[in-house]
Order: C-alpha cells, then sequence, then structure tokens
C-alpha cells in the first residue's frame, strides 16, 4: 500500500471487506481517507453467521449420516454408463415427456432405465436452483433436500407401477429406498427435517436483507450494482434499512425462535456497521473540469478481475482450484491479466514499451524464488494429472521469455 500511495497518491475512499486488520492497515497508510465496508462481504458475513449452524447440519445428515449425495451419485454413474453401453437414447424419450407423445414403441429395459437415469439427473440438477452461487448467497443441500422430497413420491408411484405390470426397475427401487431415507424416521432424517426447516424461515430474512441492499440477484452482482446511483438511492435504502431493523426488534420481542435469534444478529450487525456500507458523491476536479465521482459500494470490480483469472485457469485445468494454479504460476498471470487495462499500465510501467526496463529493476534474486517455486510445484493435482499439459509448458516458456527480455539484466 506504500506503494500504491507514493505512485497513485491518496485515493478519495477505500473499500475493505470485513477484516479489521485490512482496515486497519488502510488507515494508517492513508489517514483520513474514507472506508466503505464492501456490501457483498458484510451480507457474507452476516449469512455465515445466522445460516452455517443448521447448513452444517442439515450437510451432515445428507452426507456422513445417510449418505444419500453419494448412494445417488453411484446410482447416476451406473445409469450412465448402462445408457451408453446399450446406445439407449435418453433424448428422445425426454422430448416425448415434454411433447406429451406416446413411448410405447421403446422396449420396457431401455425406457425404465432411461427415466430412471432422467430422475436421477434432474435430483443431482439441485445447484441449478441457485445457479451456483457460493455459499451464503445459496444452500445446494437444501436445494438437494427440496428436490429429494419433490422428486421421491413420483418414484414411489413409478416403482409401484412397475411391480404391478412385473417390469424390471432395479435402478428406480434402490433410489426409492435411498432418498426414502428422509421419511424413514431415524435421528438423521429428523434433523435434516427440522434443519431444513429452520434454514427457509431464516434464509426468507437474509434474503430480504438482501433486497433491500439491492443485491438479491443469485450469481455475479451485476455491474450497474456496484455503485449507488444517486445520493437520493443512498437515502432509500437508509430508510428501507430502518423500517427493516424496526421489523427486526418487533420480531426479536416475541420469543426465541430460530427466527427471532437470526433477526438479533442481524440487528447487531446492522447497528455496528449501518454507517459504513455507503458514502455519498463527490465533486473533484479533472483537467480543469467538475466531475461527480459515485462510490462503488463493492470490491467487486477487483473480484470480477480475480474471476477472469479463475475463469482462465478452469480452461486450461478443467478443475475449479484456483488455489493451486496461483500456486503453480505465481503472481505472473495476474500481472498478464493488467497488462488489458490500459490505466493499470499507464500508471504502473508507464507504457506496454517500458515493461522490460521496469523489470530489469526487480531483483534477480525475487524471480529464481518465483522460478525456484514454480517448477518446484508437482503438476499432478488430482484430476488434472489426466489432463494435457500443453498450456503449462507454455506459460512456463513464455515466463523464461519475459525474464530474458529484460533488458540483458536478468538472464537465466
Amino acid at each position: 500500500m506504500e506503494g500504491l500511495k507514493e505512485k497513485l497518491g491518496n485515493p478519495l475512499a477505500i473499500i475493505v471487506d470485513m477484516h479489521r486488520g485490512e482496515g486497519k492497515v488502510c488507515l494508517d497508510v492513508f489517514p483520513g481517507v474514507p472506508v466503505i465496508e464492501c456490501n457483498y462481504h458484510f451480507l457474507d458475513d452476516v449469512g455465515n453467521y445466522i445460516l452455517s449452524a443448521e447448513y452444517t447440519e442439515l450437510r451432515n445428515a445428507l452426507t456422513s449420516g445417510m449418505k444419500i449425495k453419494s448412494a445417488i451419485t453411484r446410482t447416476l454413474k451406473e445409469l450412465q454408463h448402462m445408457v451408453i453401453k446399450n446406445e439407449y437414447d435418453v433424448d428422445q424419450i425426454f422430448h416425448a415427456f415434454k411433447k406429451k407423445q406416446n413411448s410405447e414403441y421403446i422396449n420396457p429395459d431401455e425406457f425404465n432405465i432411461s427415466v430412471s437415469y432422467l430422475i436421477v439427473s434432474w435430483i443431482l440438477s439441485y445447484r441449478k436452483d441457485s445457479n451456483g452461487d457460493r455459499f451464503p448467497f445459496s444452500l445446494p443441500y437444501l436445494d438437494l433436500y427440496k428436490r429429494c422430497r419433490e422428486m421421491y413420491r413420483e418414484i414411489e408411484k413409478y416403482v409401484l407401477f412397475c411391480k404391478n405390470t412385473n417390469q424390471e426397475c432395479e435402478h428406480l427401487e434402490r433410489l426409492k429406498n435411498i432418498v426414502g431415507k428422509l421419511f424413514s424416521g431415524n435421528k438423521h432424517a429428523k434433523r435434516a427435517k427440522e434443519s431444513a426447516r429452520k434454514l427457509t424461515i431464516i434464509n426468507r430474512r437474509f434474503d430480504e436483507m438482501r433486497r433491500i441492499l439491492k443485491m438479491h440477484d443469485v450469481g455475479d452482482i451485476p455491474q450497474d450494482r456496484l455503485t449507488i446511483k444517486s445520493d437520493e438511492e443512498i437515502g432509500e435504502i437508509k430508510k428501507n434499512l430502518m423500517q427493516f431493523k424496526t421489523k427486526l426488534k418487533s420480531k426479536v420481542k416475541s420469543g426465541k425462535s430460530c427466527d427471532a435469534n437470526a433477526c438479533k444478529i442481524i440487528l447487531k450487525y446492522l447497528n455496528r456497521h449501518e454507517d459504513k456500507l455507503f458514502l455519498p458523491s463527490k465533486m473533484v476536479t479533472v483537467d480543469g473540469n467538475e466531475k461527480i465521482i459515485r462510490f462503488p459500494r463493492t470490491n467487486g470490480d477487483e473480484e470480477q478481475g480475480f474471476g477472469k483469472i479463475k475463469s482462465d485457469a478452469i480452461k486450461r485445468t478443467g478443475k475449479k482450484d484456483v488455489g493451486y494454479v496461483l500456486n503453480l504460476y505465481g503472481p505472473y498471470i495476474a500481472i498478464a491479466q493488467n497488462l488489458r487495462n490500459e490505466e493499470y499500465v499507464k500508471n504502473i510501467y508507464g507504457s506496454l514499451k517500458d515493461i522490460p526496463t521496469v523489470f530489469s529493476e526487480v531483483p534477480k534474486k525475487e524471480f529464481e524464488n518465483w522460478k525456484k517455486n514454480f517448477y518446484g510445484t508437482k503438476a499432478g493435482y488430482g484430476p488434472t494429472k489426466k489432463m494435457e499439459w500443453d498450456d503449462v509448458k507454455d506459460i512456463k516458456e513464455g515466463l523464461n521469455a519475459v525474464i530474458q527480455k529484460s533488458n540483458g539484466v536478468l538472464t537465466l
């Protein structure tokens, strides 16, 4: 940060996440500069606090408790093998279902295997219910629980039909027994039912706060919501928050339910952080012209930049493991990403043609350390060892090329 201050001066404002250490460092380096707490991270903290306990209970009940998810996944793999081996046309049956067409001309074995495959696939597509956003902004195990309960009666009815018509439906009967654990009445089923009930109630409060802060959308936060468009909009959000707090206080007084406890925690967070979530616009002079600056309320710009790095890594390795990729490539992948930003290049290097000169000022020992770390990282991590590593080879060669071109100062 001292380096940024030396190159760019004081910012108009600083956006920090909810970690106190980061805010303290910013205040130490940039005393007097207003600090905005990222609205997204604020919601992330609140959501984790009020949802984590019950979500963990539900997840454990569905996984280690009843082993429902793993059993359904195994069933899907078996069905996939049979569909491929026998060249069954699942899409044909699916389209027949959608168009309300008769499928009697398909042999019973193919039909029942395909139906089983479609049902299991639907259950395991539960992440689509929240567009794959991460916890606490989505609750995938709650979605899995709901899909299992939603489909169970249909499975039960079809299994009974198969028995009455002397048809083989081994996989569906097995699926009925797996999903049926949710209705068994044992301790895990009771725990899952109670946790799902509480999560649904608590999440309504969390979702209400997201709507008030205008971050209700699942997935990435839309670009036009990263910045408050006017001071009037800030006033509107603050007014809605005040009304929300009144509602929360009333609920807290009503008893000791899971909803009342969640309301109490949300109130505590709002009272502590509410004034740091927004900053009014500011008039500045740029090249002799006055300009209104409206401040973003999230550090989404930075996170979206990191998201591009993550997406590129997924395309190369086929595995969503950003930590591994960054450990392998070091900071150079981020440096390359930033070269697309003209303002970054202007402030850090001067121009693209000046990059070798700037790199030549970096101590050779620092490059040597990163090179040693790069080559010392094992490339056979998890499933990625089955992938082609042509891109890794290209990055290694590109790294050496950059160093060798640094005005001859860093020749390896």
